[in-house]
């Protein structure tokens, strides 16, 4: 498994006629797991991202989903507590195997993200900012590099660690800031746009 920046480096562009998808960069939940799993550069808080926990629609959340790599598939295993896996498989020097994720989808005020526990360090999380279409989901990684900078420029409370961000506990306006396109904290104008193709 090769190690990718939060996100990875394909990405699927939705057309306005829904028959035409077009490469241009990846997905949503599964290139997310693949840096989950590895430990690659991410931006990681001590407590999940999002105040409350969103309540998922199977029929809207699970489904089988197109990405440049392949193909995935989502499951609701708990929908009251927004708990979502994404499965998939990978082609690696060995073989080929499956590969699993678990998160749960959170949101503060009209912001939703997707948070995942680190594999190794249990008390620290990984997150991302989606929005749900009806048949596609759309993510927004951080920015590592800008959150370094804030964090050594004193503007934001963290450390960084091998490369990657661990964030001190988040106040509101912490949350506001990261969600403001000006403050270049999320990959904004490099959106990921996940697929759905069938049941």
């Amino acid at each position: 498994m090769f190690c990718r920046s939060m996100i990875g480096q394909a990405q699927l562009l939705m057309c306005s006629n829904e028959d035409k998808v077009m490469e241009l960069k990846s997905i949503f939940v599964l290139i997310l797991a693949i840096n989950f799993l590895t430990g690659c550069e991410s931006v990681m808080t001590t407590q999940p991202m999002g105040e409350t926990v969103v309540k998922l629609n199977p029929e809207q959340w699970e489904g089988t989903w197109k990405f440049p790599e392949g193909v995935g598939t989502t499951t609701v295993l708990d929908k009251d507590k927004g708990v979502l896996q994404a499965s998939w498989i990978e082609r690696r020097e060995d073989g080929t195997g499956m590969e699993v994720v678990k998160g749960t989808v959170r949101a503060t005020g009209d912001m939703t993200f997707f948070v995942a526990r680190d594999e190794h360090q249990k008390e620290l999380f990984h997150w991302a900012r989606v929005k749900k279409g009806d048949n596609y989901l759309i993510m927004w990684s951080p920015n590592v590099e800008q959150f370094k900078i804030l964090i050594n420029d004193g503007k934001l409370s963290g450390k960084v660690t091998e490369g990657s961000v661990v964030l001190d506990e988040l106040k509101p306006e912490d949350i506001q800031m990261i969600d403001d396109p000006s403050a270049n904290l999320l990959k904004w104008k490099e959106p990921d746009i996940f697929v759905r193709i069938g049941d």
